[in-house]
C-alpha cells in the first residue's frame, strides 16, 4: 500500500454532499450509523486490527475533503492507525451516551470520517457503534464493511493475516470514470430526459405543526411501526399481477399518502438507487448512490391499478436514466424557476435489501440495535427494511416541522392506506380511506355535539315583546337620533305601511342601502313587519357592486335615506327562499357572480339566543358596532335587540361609547380599533387574527373579555367562537355549542388532523330547517346526521383540525377572501387595478400575515416605458375598492412569475416586505454602495456575467450549489469574511449578500471604518 497522498475529483455524489456539509457545517445528519449489541467474549485488540485491515484495504475510508482552485478534490491519504475505543456505561444509560457519540459531527476537511467504538456494558456484553460520514459510504457499503469486519477479525483472532480477493479497483476510479463517462452526447440525453421529466415540479407542501423557519435544522425524531407479513404478501401479489415491484406499490401508496396530506396532485417523491451499474463495484465501499426524483401524476382521481401503471412508468424511464447526479438535477430544476425547497428533496422513501437482524460469528452473537440519533435529512423519510415478520418501517421526520404524535397518525394512516390497496386496489385513489374507523369516528364526534334546540317564531313578533315589557328601553343610538324599543317599534310599524303601499308583500326582497343608524335598523325591522326580506347593501361600494348585488336579489324595492323606491330588476327572488326569509345576505360566488342566501326566522332567532348566550348578554348591555358596513349591523342587531338590549352605532354622542358594556370590533380595520371604556366587560371581534391581536393588547389587563366569533354570510349567525387571553395571537376555533363544524375532503370524509380540507357547518343557522335552497349547490344531505334529513353547509373556507380539537382557518383557494362575515372577491381589485396607468399585469392575492390570518396584496408590472409610483397606485385603489379590499401593499415586479400551465405561480411572489421599494422596483437597480458594487463585481466574475444589478438573483443568472461555493471562496479571499452558503439561500441577491457582509465586517474592531465603507445597510432591503 502507497504511503504517498493521493489527490483527485470528487464523484457527482460525493459533491453534492460535500456542498451539503458547505452549506450546512457541523450537522450530523449525514452520518450513516449503526449499533450492534455483541454478547460473547470480545478481543478488542483484535478487532482493532480487523478494523485497520478494512480500512487499509478500502482508499474511501482513508479520504478527507479539501478545495483545490474552487473546486472540491478526494485526498486519500496512508493507512493511520485507528483506535477502539471502549467506554463503560449501563443497559440504563447507554443509549444516551450512544446517542451522544453517532450524532457526534465529522470534519471532512481533517477526517478521519470512520469511527468504531464500544459501550462495555458487562465482561461479555457490548454495542459497538460504527459512524461513517455518507461521502464515504453507503446502506451496501455498510454491509460490505460488517462482512469484511467479521472476517477479518476471525483471522486476528485466529493469529493469522486475512486473505481478501483484490479489489479491481478503488472508489477514485469510479469518480474518475464517472466524470469522463457523463459528457457528450450522453449528459444531453440525460439532462433532456430529466429536464422534461421534472419541469413544472413543486414541493410537497405538507401541513406542518410548526411555521417552516427560513433555515432548517438537523433536529429529527423517529417512529417504528410494522407493516405485517400477511398484508405484505398481498401487497407483492398485486405487484406481481400488474407487472410492478413492491417498491412501485409502495412509491404509489406513499404518493397517495402525500396527496391526501397536502391537497397536490403532482407529487415528486425522492429515492436513492444504488449506483453499482457495473460488476467490479459490487464488492467495494464507497458513496455510489445516486437519489432519483420520482414524480408522480394523481390527477383525474385514478383507481390504484392505474396510478401503479404510472408509478412503473415513471420508475422504468428514471432507471434508464439513472445515471445523471442528483446535484446536476437539482440544477436543472433551479435554472427552471425552481424555489428553494426543490420538489421532492424534503420527502424520501428508501426499500432496503433485506438484511440479517441476528447473526453468530467468532463465538459472539451479533443483534442489531435502533438508537435514535435526534438527526433528519429530509421532512419526512420512509425507510423500510424487510424481514421474516414483515416490513419493519422507519418514519424519520423533521422536528423543526412536525411533532411525535403526528409521525405516529402519519404512520397509522400509511397503514390504513396499504390494507385498503390490499383489499380493494380497483378502487379510486380518493376513495381509499385512511382513517383507521376509531379515529374518524372520534374526529366526527369532535365535529358534533348535541343539537341546538330551534327556535320557533318570527322575528318582528318577537322583537315587538320589548316593546311591550320594556317600552322605555333604549334600543338604538346612533348619530341620526335615539329610539327607545316602544319607539323602534313604532317607527318601524309606521314604515311598514308605506312599503306595503310599495309593492312589499310577503316574501318580497327589499334591499336596504343605508349606513349604520337608526334608519337603518327602523328600515330592517320594517320590511320585516311587512312581510319582505332585507338585504343590506353597503351603498358606499363601488356603482357595479352594488347593481350586481341589488339584481341579483331579484329586489322591486331599494330602500335608501330619501325613501323607498321602486327598481327593476332581473333576479328571481324565489330562487333563495325570500318568501320565508327574515335576512338576505350577499357574497360573490366563485363564478363570479353575486350570490344571495336567504336565511329564516328560525335560524335568525336561534343564532339570536346562541350568541347570546356565549356572551351572557342581558337588557341592560349596550352594544357598540364599531363597523361603518350596514351588513354588519343588520346581522348584530338581532342578538342585542331580541335580548332588549341597545345598540350604539358609529356617529353617536362620546359619552354613548364610554357607556358600552359590549364593544363588537368586526369590520373595524385594527389601526382604528379604540380602546375600550372602563365599563366594557366584553370585547367581540371577527376572522381577523392582526385585529384579534390589537384588541388584546387594547383591553390589556382590563377586566374585557376578547371573544373572536366565526361569521359566515350563508348562516344566520356565527358558527365558531375562541377566548383570547393576555397572550394574544389568533387564538383558535370553537365550535358554537350546538351546531357541527367538520373539516371534509371532497367526499365529505373526515380528514386527519393538521390536514387541510373544507370547513362544513350543520346545524339550524343553515336557513330553513331540513329543507334545501332551491339551486343552493353549497347545502347538501349531511352524511354524517344522527337521523336522516338535516343539511351540510359546504362553505369553500379551508381549515385543519388541530389534535386538540380545534379548528384553524386557512383562507380560500378559489379568488375569495373572508374578512370578519363579509366575503370579498379580489378579482374586483385586480381588475381596477389592471385599469389604471402604467399598469402592464398585476395579480391581488391573499397573503398570510405573521399572526395568522391573511391580506390582500398586489403584485405590479409596470407598463413597458412607464414608471410605477406606488402611493399613486393606492390612492387610485382606495377611490373604487371597499377598505376591506384595498391592498395593504403594493409590490413591483419585472414580471409576474408563471406555473408551466401558464397561471400566477403563487409560491413564487416574493414576500411583500422583501420586495424592492419605490418605483424602482420594477426595473434594473444597480448597485447603490460600494459593499454591492464589489460583490456585483465578483458574482460577474464568478458567473462570467455582465450589468449585476442589486437584486438580481444568484440563480437567476446561471448560479449553482458549486458556484456558490466559489463565490463564498472569493468573499472570504477579497472581503475577508467567511459568509455560510445557507444564509444566501432564503435570498440570494447582491443586496441580501452585501447586507450579510456587513454583519460580519461591523463585528470586527475596525466597526466604524466598514459601516462607512459599506455606506450602511442596502437601501431597500432593510
Amino acid at each position: 500500500m502507497t504511503e504517498e497522498t493521493l489527490v483527485v475529483d470528487t464523484s457527482f455524489s460525493q459533491q453534492s454532499l460535500w456542498l451539503q456539509n458547505r452549506i450546512d457545517p457541523g450537522q450530523a445528519a449525514y452520518n450513516v450509523t449503526a449499533a450492534v449489541r455483541l454478547r460473547g467474549p470480545l478481543d478488542v485488540g483484535a478487532l482493532e486490527r480487523a478494523l485497520g485491515t478494512v480500512v487499509e484495504r478500502h482508499e474511501a475510508l482513508r479520504t478527507v475533503f479539501d478545495l483545490d482552485e474552487g473546486e472540491p478534490v478526494q485526498v486519500i491519504g496512508p493507512t493511520a492507525p485507528l483506535r477502539v475505543t471502549v467506554t463503560d456505561a449501563t443497559p440504563e444509560d447507554y443509549e444516551k451516551i450512544a446517542r451522544e457519540e453517532l450524532a457526534a459531527p465529522f470534519d471532512l476537511r481533517q477526517g478521519p470520517l470512520i469511527r468504531l467504538s464500544l459501550l462495555r456494558l458487562g465482561e461479555r456484553d457490548h454495542v459497538a457503534l460504527l459512524v461513517m460520514h455518507h461521502i464515504v459510504t453507503d446502506g451496501a457499503s455498510s454491509g460490505i464493511f460488517f462482512q469484511e469486519l467479521t472476517a477479518a477479525y476471525q483471522a486476528h483472532l485466529a493469529g493469522h493475516e486475512p486473505r481478501f480477493a483484490e479489489l479491481p479497483i478503488q472508489y477514485a476510479d469510479f469518480a474518475v470514470w464517472q466524470r469522463e463517462h457523463l459528457t457528450g452526447d450522453r449528459l444531453r440525453r440525460l439532462t433532456g430526459y430529466w429536464s422534461k421529466a421534472l419541469a413544472g415540479a413543486v414541493p410537497c407542501e405538507l401541513p406542518t405543526d410548526r411555521p417552516r423557519p427560513a433555515v432548517l435544522s438537523d433536529r429529527g425524531g423517529t417512529h417504528h411501526f410494522t407493516i405485517p407479513r400477511a398484508l405484505v404478501h398481498r401487497l407483492e401479489t398485486l405487484a406481481r399481477r400488474k407487472n410492478a415491484t413492491p417498491f412501485m406499490v409502495l412509491l404509489a401508496a406513499f404518493s397517495v399518502l402525500l396527496a391526501r396530506y397536502s391537497g397536490q396532485h403532482d407529487i415528486t417523491v425522492t429515492s436513492p438507487m444504488s449506483g453499482r451499474t457495473r460488476p467490479e463495484l459490487e464488492g467495494l465501499i464507497g458513496y455510489f448512490v445516486n437519489p432519483l426524483m420520482l414524480r408522480t401524476d394523481l390527477s383525474g382521481d385514478p383507481d390504484f391499478c392505474g396510478l401503479l401503471d404510472r408509478v412503473r412508468g415513471v420508475c422504468l424511464g428514471a432507471y434508464q436514466h439513472q445515471e445523471l447526479p442528483f446535484e446536476q438535477a437539482t440544477d436543472l430544476l433551479r435554472r427552471q424557476g425552481a424555489s428553494a425547497r426543490l420538489p421532492g428533496a424534503q420527502v424520501m422513501l428508501v426499500l432496503q435489501a433485506k438484511a440479517p437482524v441476528r447473526w453468530e460469528s467468532a463465538g459472539l452473537e451479533f443483534e442489531m440495535a435502533h438508537i435514535d440519533t435526534g438527526t433528519a435529512k429530509a421532512d419526512l423519510a420512509l425507510d423500510v427494511r424487510p424481514g421474516d415478520a414483515g416490513h419493519h418501517v422507519v418514519l424519520q421526520y423533521s422536528a423543526d416541522l412536525f411533532d411525535a404524535s403526528t409521525a405516529e397518525r402519519l404512520g397509522a394512516h400509511f397503514l390504513s392506506l396499504l390494507e385498503a390497496v390490499a383489499e380493494r386496489p380497483e378502487r379510486p385513489v380518493s376513495e381509499l380511506p385512511l382513517l383507521p374507523a376509531e379515529e374518524r369516528e372520534a374526529l366526527l364526534a369532535a365535529g358534533n355535539g348535541p343539537e341546538a334546540e330551534p327556535v320557533d317564531g318570527r322575528v318582528p313578533e318577537a322583537m315587538a315583546e320589548w316593546a311591550l315589557r320594556t317600552p322605555d328601553a333604549p334600543a338604538v343610538v346612533a348619530g341620526d337620533g335615539a329610539l327607545d324599543h316602544a319607539g323602534l317599534d313604532r317607527r318601524a310599524g309606521e314604515l311598514a305601511r308605506v312599503l306595503r303601499r310599495s309593492g312589499v308583500r310577503a316574501g318580497t326582497p327589499v334591499v336596504l342601502a343605508v349606513p349604520p343608524s337608526c334608519a337603518l335598523v327602523v328600515g330592517a325591522l320594517a320590511v320585516l313587519k311587512a312581510g319582505g326580506a332585507p338585504l343590506a347593501v353597503d351603498p358606499s361600494l363601488p356603482e357595479e357592486t352594488v347593481r350586481r348585488a341589488v339584481a341579483a336579489s331579484g329586489a322591486r324595492v331599494v330602500l335608501a335615506g330619501d325613501g323607498p323606491r321602486t327598481v327593476d330588476t332581473p333576479g328571481d327572488p324565489a330562487g333563495h327562499g325570500a318568501e320565508e326569509a327574515a335576512l338576505l345576505s350577499w357574497a360573490p360566488s366563485p363564478e363570479g357572480a353575486v350570490a344571495i342566501t336567504g336565511l329564516g326566522h328560525g335560524a335568525v332567532l336561534t343564532a339570536a339566543r346562541d350568541v347570546a348566550v356565549q356572551l351572557s348578554l342581558t337588557g341592560s348591555d349596550r352594544w357598540w358596532c364599531g363597523s361603518k358596513r350596514p351588513e354588519h349591523l343588520l346581522r348584530q342587531m338581532f342578538p342585542v335587540l331580541l335580548r332588549g338590549a341597545a345598540l350604539v352605532l358609529p356617529g353617536a354622542p362620546e359619552e354613548e361609547f364610554a357607556t358600552a358594556s359590549v364593544l363588537s370590533l368586526a369590520g373595524v380595520a385594527p389601526g382604528e380599533l379604540p380602546v375600550p371604556p372602563g365599563t366594557a366587560t366584553r370585547v367581540v371581534v371577527g376572522d381577523a387574527p392582526d385585529a384579534a391581536r390589537r384588541a388584546v393588547e387594547l383591553v390589556g389587563d382590563g377586566p374585557a373579555r376578547v371573544v373572536r366569533l366565526l361569521d359566515l354570510p350563508e348562516t344566520a349567525g356565527p358558527v365558531a367562537w375562541g377566548e383570547l387571553g393576555p397572550a394574544g395571537g389568533a387564538g383558535a376555533w370553537r365550535r358554537l355549542p350546538g351546531h357541527g363544524l367538520h373539516v371534509l375532503d371532497g367526499r365529505l370524509e373526515p380528514v386527519p388532523p393538521g390536514v387541510t380540507g373544507e370547513l362544513c357547518v350543520a346545524g339550524p343557522v343553515l336557513g330553513f330547517g331540513d329543507r334545501p335552497r332551491a339551486g343552493d349547490p353549497r347545502l347538501v344531505p349531511d352524511p354524517h346526521a344522527s337521523r336522516p334529513g338535516p343539511l351540510l353547509l359546504r362553505t369553500g373556507e379551508r381549515a385543519r383540525r388541530l389534535p386538540d380539537g380545534t379548528l384553524d382557518l386557512l383562507g380560500r383557494a378559489d379568488g375569495l377572501f373572508l374578512v370578519d362575515g363579509l366575503r370579498l372577491d379580489l378579482r374586483e381589485a385586480e381588475s381596477v387595478l389592471g385599469t389604471l396607468p402604467g399598469v402592464g399585469a398585476c395579480a391581488v392575492l391573499p397573503h398570510p400575515t405573521a399572526c395568522g390570518g391573511t391580506r390582500p396584496v398586489a403584485y405590479v408590472v409596470a407598463a413597458p416605458g412607464e414608471r410605477l409610483d406606488v402611493p399613486t397606485l393606492l390612492g387610485a385603489l382606495a377611490k373604487d375598492l371597499p377598505a376591506m379590499a384595498l391592498p395593504t401593499a403594493v409590490v413591483p415586479l419585472d414580471a409576474l412569475p408563471r406555473t408551466a400551465a401558464g397561471e400566477v405561480d403563487a409560491a413564487a411572489l416574493p414576500l411583500p416586505d422583501a420586495a424592492p421599494t419605490g418605483g424602482e422596483g420594477a426595473g434594473h437597480i444597480a448597485p447603490r454602495t460600494p459593499l454591492e458594487s464589489e460583490i456585483a463585481r465578483i458574482w460577474e466574475e464568478v458567473l462570467e456575467v455582465e450589468n449585476v444589478g442589486a437584486n438580481d438573483n444568484f440563480f437567476d443568472l446561471g448560479g449553482h450549489s458549486l458556484t456558490a461555493v466559489r463565490l463564498a471562496s472569493r468573499i472570504r479571499d477579497d472581503l475577508g469574511v467567511d459568509l455560510a452558503i445557507r444564509d444566501l439561500y432564503a435570498d440570494f441577491t447582491v443586496a441580501e449578500a452585501a447586507w450579510k457582509v456587513l454583519q460580519r465586517l461591523v463585528d470586527k474592531p475596525d466597526a466604524a471604518q466598514a459601516e462607512a465603507a459599506a455606506g450602511g445597510g442596502p437601501a431597500g432591503t432593510r
